[in-house]
C-alpha cells in the first residue's frame, strides 16, 4: 500500500498541538516494524527539517511541495493528484492521510481519506476571534466530516461532537488518542 501523508506541519520549527501530533505520529508510525510492508509519501513544505533516522528508511518517499498559498487545497491536491509514486513510477497512492482536518477539495476519487479531527473547539473559544479562523476552521471540518472516507477522532468527546454537531455516521469515525509523550 502507498499511504501519502500531509506533512506540512509536522517538521516545522516552532510546533504547537498539531504539529506535534503530527510529528509524533509520523515518526512513530514509520518505526513500526508493520510500517515496512507500505511505501510512505510525506508532502512537506520547502525547508522542512526531518530526522536524520527518516531519511534511511528506504520505504519513505518525501515530495517537497512549493505551493505559496492554499498549499493544502492547491499543492498537496495536485502532488497527491497527479503523481506516480512506487518503484515503477506507475503506482498512486491508496489512501491520504491529513493529520489536521483540512481535506483537498479536488482530489482523485481513486485515493481513499483519512483526516485526523482534533475538536470542534471553534464553537466556544473566544481565541477564534480572526474573521478567517471564524470562517475557514469550520467550514473545513464540516468539509472533511462530510466528504472523507475515515475520520480520527482524538477523542470520544470528539467523536460525540461529529455525530451530534456535523451528524457524521458513527461507523465512519474511529477514536485513537493522541497518546502522550
Amino acid at each position: 500500500m502507498i499511504i501519502g501523508i500531509d506533512s506540512s506541519r509536522a517538521f516545522v520549527s516552532d510546533k504547537t498541538g498539531t504539529e506535534n501530533y503530527s510529528y509524533h505520529v509520523i515518526t512513530a508510525m514509520l518505526r513500526l516494524p508493520e510500517s515496512r510492508e507500505h511505501t510512505f509519501v510525506l508532502f512537506t513544505r520547502p525547508n522542512a527539517v526531518l530526522p536524520s533516522e527518516l531519511l534511511l528508511y528506504s520505504n519513505l518517499m518525501v515530495k517537497e511541495v512549493r505551493w505559496p498559498y492554499l498549499w493544502t487545497q492547491a499543492g498537496l491536491a495536485y502532488g497527491s493528484w497527479l503523481m506516480a509514486y512506487g518503484k515503477n513510477q506507475n503506482q498512486y497512492l491508496d489512501v491520504l492521510w491529513i493529520p489536521a482536518h483540512t481535506l483537498p477539495i479536488l482530489r482523485n476519487p481513486k485515493i481513499r481519506t483519512v483526516v485526523t479531527i482534533h475538536g470542534l473547539e471553534y464553537q466556544w473559544l473566544p481565541e477564534y476571534k480572526n474573521w478567517l479562523q471564524k470562517w475557514y476552521l469550520p467550514l473545513s471540518t464540516i468539509y472533511a466530516a462530510k466528504y472523507a472516507d475515515k475520520l480520527i477522532a482524538v477523542s470520544k468527546f470528539t467523536s460525540h461532537q461529529l455525530q451530534k454537531e456535523l451528524h457524521t455516521d458513527k461507523n465512519k469515525i474511529k477514536v485513537i488518542y493522541e497518546g502522550v509523550e
